[in-house]
């Protein structure tokens, strides 16, 4: 698993996991509420602890500050390479790109 959760909201998601723990097992009352707290709690908890989020991959969304580490899938432009010489090459190059 690539991580796409960022530090600082790795932190964060631990965080309100546990709140929403705590909350799931002792202010709640109904059924229905502990359940959803008590998931809400878990997947807070887990992708804080994993740094990973299925729904930022589905959208290929990346908040770790190493680009690196889950490159984007759905990448429409590709890089320009290395043989165009002079700037009007580049700039047909993003032309080109973009009608794509």
């Amino acid at each position: 698993m690539t991580q796409n959760v960022g530090k600082t909201e790795s932190y964060i998601r631990i965080g309100l996991g546990a709140v929403a723990a705590v909350a799931a097992l002792s202010l709640v009352r109904s059924r229905l509420g502990k359940s959803l707290l008590g998931l809400a709690a878990f997947s807070g908890l887990q992708s804080g602890l994993t740094r990973h989020c299925a729904v930022k991959d589905l959208l290929a969304r990346n908040n770790t500050t190493e680009p690196d580490k889950a490159p984007s899938k759905n990448s429409r432009l590709s890089k320009p390479s290395k043989s165009l010489k002079n700037s009007s090459d580049s700039a047909a190059f993003q032309v080109q790109n973009r009608a794509m």
